[in-house]
């Protein structure tokens, strides 16, 4: 994330409660969440778009699956776009 994408979404974020260490407390992964490696579960979530997202349909895809979570209208989601359309232009043909 740039220095100008950060100064905006610490703007942006108007949440007072969420000081940095609660956010990286959030961000981490408990005892027990599926990480790197470990078969996607069973979902049937709706996008943004008005359509589905079912985990069942993609389960054989050969190739490793970047999933993000988030609502767009929470600020901290939304300032991570840039850097996810990033990863996408670099990673996009492999992920």
């Amino acid at each position: 994330m740039s220095t100008t994408e950060a100064a905006h979404s610490a703007r942006a974020y108007l949440y007072d409660h969420v000081t940095p260490s609660v956010f990286m407390e959030d961000m981490a992964f408990r005892d027990g969440t599926p990480g790197p490696g470990d078969r996607q579960p069973l979902m049937d979530l709706p996008t943004a778009e008005g359509g589905h997202f079912r985990s069942r349909e993609i389960r054989d895809i050969p190739r490793p699956m970047l999933l993000v979570t988030g609502s767009y209208t929470c600020p901290m989601t939304a300032s991570s776009n840039p850097m996810l359309k990033r990863l996408h232009a670099e990673f996009g043909d492999r992920v």
